[in-house]
């Protein structure tokens, strides 16, 4: 028995027009407002554990039909939002 994918937001690809925002210490969340949305920790335990908490949240709302522009808005807990290539991220 191999691990086997379950339907999520894709974490890739990191290029092209996106948005983004720090809703959380040491947390990046990106969204390309297609299928791309995930959360980026700076590897600190504060990023590890916010991340940790978007990653639930984000199977939450795959599972419940949430598009992925709409979970990154409800999701950015608030934080200002940047625009631009996601390759900035990189």
């Amino acid at each position: 028995m191999g691990i086997r994918a379950l339907p999520d937001f894709e974490a890739l690809p990191r290029t092209g027009p996106g948005r983004w925002a720090y809703p959380y210490e040491g947390v990046t969340l990106y969204t390309n407002d297609a299928d791309v949305l995930f959360p980026l920790s700076d590897g600190t335990p504060e990023g590890d554990g916010g991340r940790s908490l978007l990653i639930k949240a984000l199977d939450k709302a795959f599972t419940s039909g949430e598009t992925a522009t709409e979970a990154f808005d409800r999701l950015r807990n608030g934080a200002p939002v940047t625009t631009g290539d996601l390759s900035e991220l990189a």
